[in-house]
């Protein structure tokens, strides 16, 4: 039963990412509001979070009863389908927001970094 459910779970995991995919400009429009800065941390964030929340669904189903010799019960089925739709939502917004800092539009807006030594010893010479 257990392989069942995962197989389940899996195909709504892998159809939410492509129904993400649709609403990529969306999701691209809300991100490019938010200030360079800000967006650095935050995709980090994204990355980090969405793994937390994913293994703390799995932590939680474990330890609360969720899982039995057959297979997830309803309620933990629901909790681990949660999850990783968490998961997924977060590691699309992370790598959609540091495809958008990579961006040439978006890297002019930080200011110039500091010349190095080799590059002020060649502008001297």
């Amino acid at each position: 039963m257990i392989w069942t459910q995962s197989f389940i779970c899996f195909l709504g995991w892998i159809g939410f990412g492509f129904w993400l995919r649709t609403r990529s400009e969306l999701v691209a429009s809300n991100i490019k509001r938010v200030a360079r800065e800000k967006q650095v941390i935050w995709s980090g964030l994204a990355m980090i979070g969405g793994a937390l929340i994913l293994i703390a669904s799995l932590f939680l189903v474990g330890a609360i009863g969720g899982m039995t010799r057959d297979g997830l019960t309803w309620w933990g089925w629901i909790l681990v389908f949660a999850g990783g739709l968490g998961f997924t939502y977060f590691q699309v917004v992370a790598a959609l927001s540091m495809v958008i800092l990579l961006q040439p539009e978006r890297r002019a807006e930080t200011p110039a970094s500091r010349e190095t030594s080799e590059q002020k010893e060649s502008e001297s010479n």
